[in-house]
């Protein structure tokens, strides 16, 4: 799950919060359980209606950044506010933003709910339209809108606990956002019905007259809630609605971005205990817990190696960051390849965890193949961790060792003088790409999902064991896979065809980017192509495009020099660092203990706890705070 944290370059100015006023929710004291949605519903229920069109207004001030593009949390298309609204329908995502409902209309009909910005965020009208009235969840096998790589979220039967309907499950980035904005909706509409269809009924309960969430609800949404916490968007949004000043804004807060622990005094772990606000962190000055909990690294957190030569090691680091414990952690490997993982150190103190301590995890493979155990980090004190780890075995010079680049796959959108390296062939309109590490002798239709920000993909073990290398050889290129095959066109059909021999291409790069990859001679005219049935084949008549990806990371030694071009941000939790070319990237915390270090990448990303970190560019030194 991506966290959410703030990371603010010391010598930038950032966005001058207003913070919550003095008294804001003094109701709530002493207070406890549903009462205390009782006394915010008195304190936020009674607000500035804008009105529906009043909303496109509103979004000026809370849903856009400097430059004034949407904040979109159903997709990654780049819209203008007001020139981009959706005024004449759309056909496809990234047309046009329009305003969707988290809790649908049809759940409560007519009313002020239409028209709360806390509720009402502008999307993507397309993936709007897809996820419908459907209820919130999480689906492991969900559809993405078209399957266009820009869309986010994903539509399925729910894979969570207490409802097996058909949900749709936003991007982990905004699950926390859209979680506080259902919290927000008990509150303040605490004496409105959403139960006016049958998939309200899902999500809320209508007792005495009063507004809560179901069981389910309530498991989906804190769990969110933790995972995910208040983001610097949010605190932005929050007092751009509340802005007393503007006569377009809302005039009231989200108490649970203001006080996200007031969640936990409801529906958690504090539900019974009464509130003394005096003692609650507000967000505005970081998130902080009185009870015993792990806030870094969550359960679910997977740490893939790649691919590692036999006897030889691969390290991976994460921090262990605890708040409010007294008793020691324990960690451990179990599982069936447990001997081909080591992790450094196996005791944590209570004292480190609350400082926030490195661990190392070594891979280092005795046979090929591929690898998987289970991290567990546990103490008396808290819920297990469990943490999923993976890697692949692989003999010395076989593709996907110790000589693939340590770098992402960045778009090649012009033809290069030197076509060596690591590769991935993409259909980027279906998010799919060719996988080089076939499982099966049905070559075209072996792919994988790849999900593409910026014109690019992250590299992780999935997407290096499907990377294929090109090589110029006499007479054309070749494209072997990481099992030394060779992939290309020969007279059998227009399929794709392996070899342990080499099989002759021609490639070549479109000026808008697309690969040419086609066969020699008198096969030239088939091309490579994604086809409408879904699979990669090679044709006479063009269908879906293919683009290449290739792997950062090749570059010479000089790559400890001092790098000026690059862009240092927070994405939703994540601490980014996006560079012109390759860079060596190491973190260390404020004591000087090395975090994280990456050699040879263009896009570095990494989630950290709350603290003050160096971060090296090159020869470079950053001060960064996560708060």
């Amino acid at each position: 799950m991506k966290k959410h944290f703030f990371l603010i370059a010391l010598c930038i100015s950032a966005w001058a919060f207003a913070d919550t006023p003095d008294n804001y929710y003094v109701s709530v004291n002493g207070k406890s359980g549903d009462a205390i949605l009782d006394a915010l519903y008195s304190k936020v229920a009674d607000h500035n209606d804008v009105g529906y069109d009043g909303l496109y207004v509103l979004y000026k001030y809370t849903d856009t950044d400097a430059n004034g593009i949407v904040y979109d949390i159903y997709s990654s298309c780049n819209f203008t506010i007001k020139t981009d609204e959706c005024s004449s329908g759309y056909k496809k995502v990234c047309d046009c933003y329009n305003r969707e409902h988290t809790v649908p209309q049809s759940w409560f009909g007519s009313g002020l709910p239409k028209s709360d910005v806390f509720n009402v965020y502008p999307t993507d009208g397309k993936v709007n339209n897809q996820r419908g009235n459907y209820p919130y969840g999480e689906c492991a096998n969900g559809q993405k809108c078209d399957d266009n790589s820009k869309a986010k979220g994903r539509l399925g039967a729910s894979t969570f606990s207490g409802y097996s309907g058909k949900v749709f499950e936003p991007d982990d980035e905004f699950k926390g956002d859209l979680a506080r904005s259902y919290f927000y909706m008990c509150a303040a509409y605490r004496t409105t019905t959403f139960l006016k269809s049958s998939e309200g009924e899902v999500v809320f309960t209508y007792n005495d007259k009063k507004t809560n969430l179901t069981q389910y609800a309530i498991n989906l949404f804190m769990k969110w809630h933790r995972e995910d916490p208040v983001s610097e968007k949010e605190l932005k949004r929050n007092d751009a609605a509340y802005n007393l000043n503007n006569s377009d804004a809302q005039h009231n807060r989200n108490p649970f971005i203001d006080y996200p622990e007031l969640a936990e005094y409801i529906w958690g772990n504090k539900k019974g205990e009464k509130v003394d606000l005096s003692k609650l962190k507000n967000a505005y000055s970081g998130v902080s817990y009185d009870y015993p909990i792990v806030v870094q690294p969550s359960s679910g957190t997977k740490i893939g190696f790649g691919s590692v030569n036999i006897n030889e090691k691969n390290t991976q680091s994460f921090t262990l960051k605890a708040a409010a414990v007294t008793k020691d952690f324990t960690l451990t490997v179990s599982g069936t390849h447990s001997d081909f993982f080591v992790v450094s150190p196996s005791k944590v103190t209570a004292e480190q965890a609350l400082a926030g301590q490195p661990v190392a995890v070594i891979y280092q493979p005795t046979q090929t193949g591929k690898h998987t155990a289970t991290l567990t980090i546990s103490s008396s004190e808290v819920v297990d961790v469990v943490m999923e780890l993976s890697g692949t075995g692989r003999l010395a010079g076989t593709g996907g060792g110790d000589e693939m680049p340590d770098g992402d796959y960045v778009k090649v959108e012009s033809t290069p003088s030197d076509w060596k390296g690591y590769y991935l062939i993409v259909n980027e309109q279906s998010g799919k790409a060719l996988n080089g590490d076939r499982g099966n002798e049905n070559a075209d239709k072996s792919m994988i999902s790849v999900e593409i920000n910026d014109n690019t993909i992250v590299a992780d073990e999935t997407t290096n064991n499907a990377a294929f290398v090109i090589e110029e050889v006499s007479g054309g290129f070749t494209i072997k896979a990481t099992d030394d095959m060779y992939y290309g066109i020969t007279e059998n059909g227009n399929k794709i065809n392996i070899s342990n021999e080499q099989i002759l291409n021609d490639i070549s790069i479109s000026a808008s980017g697309d690969a040419i990859i086609s066969g020699t001679g008198s096969l030239s005219e088939r091309k490579l192509n994604y086809n409408t049935a879904g699979y990669f084949r090679y044709y006479t008549n063009p269908q879906k495009p293919v683009q290449l990806y290739k792997k950062t990371g090749d570059v010479p030694s000089e790559l400890n020099n001092v790098v000026e071009g690059y862009t240092i941000r927070a994405l939703q939790g994540e601490v980014k660092i996006e560079l012109k070319e390759p860079a060596s990237v190491s973190v260390y915390d404020y004591m000087g203990r090395l975090v994280v270090t990456r050699t040879a990448v263009s896009n570095f990303v990494y989630a950290l706890p709350q603290g003050l970190y160096i971060v090296r560019i090159g020869q470079k030194a950053e001060k960064v705070l996560v708060r």
